[in-house]
């Protein structure tokens, strides 16, 4: 459409030189109407051109999961693993709920909108404990053909028979990437989600920064990992550190251990016990009551809202006895695959929200003693200390007593003072313990199971050994 020009008649009586104008003005209204119609031309060539980049880049992008997910369903074949994963437990209903609060945690890479941290809270409102379970990214789950549906419907693109990692739903979900998420976590845990919080990376180091940061030990040889895409850079030296934003995202990104994402794992729920303990104690609140509410507001994304508040005010001032107990998801790991293991899962979730069912979980962990001869006991002896060279010395003073069966490794989970001894067997633990005189001996349970693993006694050399 021409632009509309304001037309000037002429008076025939003008003097020569506005007699002359008229040409001139033609002239220029024809200049103006070229020019125009030029730049709209450009504009229109500029937003398609944009909108084309923009279409290629996120089909690349998901062109780039749906071959990544093809390559890992053909890598999980060849390892034996089951690529349909079982059926998923009834979810527990409402009443089985009453005096607990539940809630998704959600850490989202802004660049490619897949969740870097993803773990689930509950409250228990009597007891004051808080219980975190660490969900894998990697965790293989089959979504519903509905579901792949509606992903679809909203831009999506879903693998067609819905097998996926846990890791990828909320880019999956677009705009409802969320809810999605959270009805997957619901199906693979078997409870309902009362809210949701969820945090992009840039806002988490904002977040840490205005808490003051938060101490904690990091393994000797340090966290070091250079990702230009996702622009991340990580440099976190070993040893105690207090942590600002930057080196905290650092933290709970990083991924380049022997077991990648299970340590991961675990040193997010560290991290997240450290936080809580450091900055969420009762005076840390009544000190930083403005700042945490500005926080909340400019950088957490929840449905938690300004009227949920005055439910859960009077556990405030009883913060001083809240514990923390963490867990990770189980299920079995073969390379970067983790598949979930739903029986335990539902055994983990009783033992939760039934406290009666907790010492019957950790019993049921607990193997029969079984008859293996002293010399062939599978011994595994990490170096969790701060010198090296330990689990070698350890190693081989107990080949010299007459262990023949161990080997070392360095323990890439976060530091402890003490040595632990962790067995399937008592008598097993007692074996090894009695040359480990200052060492805490720990059963088989749910929050170590991923570290001993196949083995029958694990032993984790502690920062007090010299």
């Amino acid at each position: 459409m021409r632009p509309k020009i304001n037309k000037k008649k002429i008076n025939p009586k003008q003097n020569i030189v506005g007699a002359s104008s008229a040409p001139v003005g033609r002239l220029l209204r024809k200049f103006v109407s070229i020019v125009g119609a030029i730049v709209g031309v450009f504009v229109l060539v500029a937003s398609v051109a944009a909108y084309g980049y923009v279409s290629a880049a996120n089909r690349a992008f998901e062109e780039h999961l749906r071959l990544a997910e093809e390559a890992e369903r053909s890598e999980l074949e060849k390892l034996g693993i089951e690529t349909e994963p079982e059926e998923q437990p009834e979810i527990l209903s409402e009443d089985d709920l009453i005096r607990h609060t539940t809630a998704l945690l959600v850490g989202l890479d802004v660049v490619a909108g897949l969740t870097d941290a993803l773990m689930v809270g509950v409250f228990n409102h009597d007891t004051m404990e808080i219980t975190l379970i660490s969900l894998p990214r990697d965790t293989y789950i089959q979504l519903s053909s509905q579901t792949v549906r509606e992903m679809q419907a909203g831009g999506g693109f879903p693998p067609s028979n819905g097998i996926t990692r846990l890791g990828y739903v909320h880019s999956h979900g677009r705009a409802r990437g969320i809810e999605f998420l959270q009805a997957e976590v619901e199906g693979l845990l078997g409870f309902r989600m009362d809210y949701y919080v969820k945090v992009e990376t840039d806002a988490f180091r904002t977040i840490v920064d205005t808490l003051g940061g938060v101490e904690m030990e990091i393994r000797p040889q340090g966290l070091f990992y250079s990702d230009p895409y996702q622009n991340l850079r990580i440099a976190i030296p070993g040893g105690v550190q207090h942590l600002d934003g930057e080196m905290a995202e650092g933290l709970v990104r990083f991924r380049s251990y022997p077991l990648g994402d299970i340590t991961r794992n675990e040193v997010q729920r560290d991290f997240m016990e450290a936080l809580f303990s450091q900055a969420f104690t009762r005076e840390a609140i009544a000190s930083n009551a403005v700042q945490y509410l500005t926080i909340f507001l400019d950088y957490v994304e929840t449905n938690f809202g300004i009227l949920n508040v005055p439910r859960y005010a009077r556990y405030v001032g009883r913060l001083n006895e809240a514990s923390i107990s963490t867990f990770p998801l189980p299920g079995n790991l073969a390379g970067r695959f983790f598949t979930p293991d739903y029986s335990e899962i539902r055994l983990l979730t009783q033992g939760i929200f039934f406290e009666d069912w907790m010492l019957d979980y950790y019993a049921g962990h607990l193997q029969d003693a079984y008859d293996i001869p002293y010399e062939e006991l599978d011994i595994m002896v990490l170096n969790g200390g701060s010198v090296s060279g330990l689990a070698t010395r350890s190693a081989e003073m107990l080949r010299e007593v007459g262990f023949l069966n161990v080997n070392t490794g360095d323990f890439g989970f976060s530091r402890r003072a003490q040595t632990r001894i962790i067995a399937h067997n008592e008598e097993h633990a007692a074996l090894v313990a009695a040359h480990f005189p200052q060492a805490l001996v720990e059963a088989t349970n749910p929050s170590n199971r991923v570290i001993i693993d196949s083995h029958d006694v694990v032993v984790i050399i502690g920062l007090s050994e010299r």
